[in-house]
């Protein structure tokens, strides 16, 4: 995944699951989550093995660039925020 644009969600059910390792065969252990949004945004993850999705990092203001390294066996995370928009890269 070279990029993906994000909306923050109301909740964890309505926000798009996100996959870091679409177009990318490698494990990802490292995502960078830039803010650009006018809210602070949650984010959430699911690992492998996993049934649901917990959150990861809460509150990523708006204008702000996370970056959240350690991950293993991500397989998908979602973003939830009013008003929380930007870029996820890893």
């Amino acid at each position: 995944m070279a990029s993906k644009p994000f909306t923050g969600a109301a909740n964890v059910a309505s926000a798009l699951e996100i996959k870091p390792t679409t177009n990318n065969p490698h494990p990802v252990d490292t995502i960078n989550i830039q803010n650009t949004g006018s809210g602070a945004a949650t984010v959430y993850v699911k690992l492998n093995g996993a049934s649901e999705f917990s959150v990861l990092e809460g509150d990523v203001p708006a204008g702000t660039l996370k970056i959240i390294e350690g991950l293993r066996d991500l397989v998908a995370l979602k973003i939830v925020g009013s008003g929380a928009a930007g870029v996820i890269t890893s």
